[in-house]
């Protein structure tokens, strides 16, 4: 059977003891469900579990003054159907690193988390702006 350790308690459980999840490479949680208690968790927009709490999410969201981490948009300005931010880890170690828009937390997926990925596009606007200025 497979194996995996819990990127919380850090013990290395049998990968029946991991919630299933897609957005996830090996298609299961980086937390084990023993760490991962829903009634601890906030469920963000597309009900994935990101295993911060309640009082976590309040605490980032007032450190990012209640602004996307990215684009800056302000909680208030959230399409109606997403009134919360989604909460953005990294899919590899499961850490938390901010609280992103829909749109940002997309456009980071879309590019595979890839930083090579997101600078070429990043270039490829800035070198075609010009042309199109000129």
């Amino acid at each position: 059977m497979s194996r995996k350790i819990c990127s919380k308690c850090k013990k290395e459980k049998d990968i029946n003891e991991f919630y299933k999840c897609k957005s996830h490479k090996d298609g299961r949680h980086s937390q084990c469900k023993e760490c991962e208690r829903p009634g601890d968790l906030i469920r963000h927009s597309r009900n994935h579990r990101s295993g911060l709490s309640h009082n976590d999410y309040k605490r980032v969201l007032e450190k990012q003054n209640y602004r996307c981490a990215i684009c800056g948009k302000h909680i208030s300005e959230l399409n109606k159907r997403f009134k919360k931010f989604d909460v953005d880890h990294d899919h590899k170690s499961g850490k938390i690193r901010g609280l992103l828009c829909r749109n940002c937390n997309m456009a980071i997926g879309l590019f595979y988390e890839n930083v090579e990925f997101m600078q070429r596009a990043i270039n490829y606007l800035i070198t075609n702006r010009k042309k199109v200025n000129n």
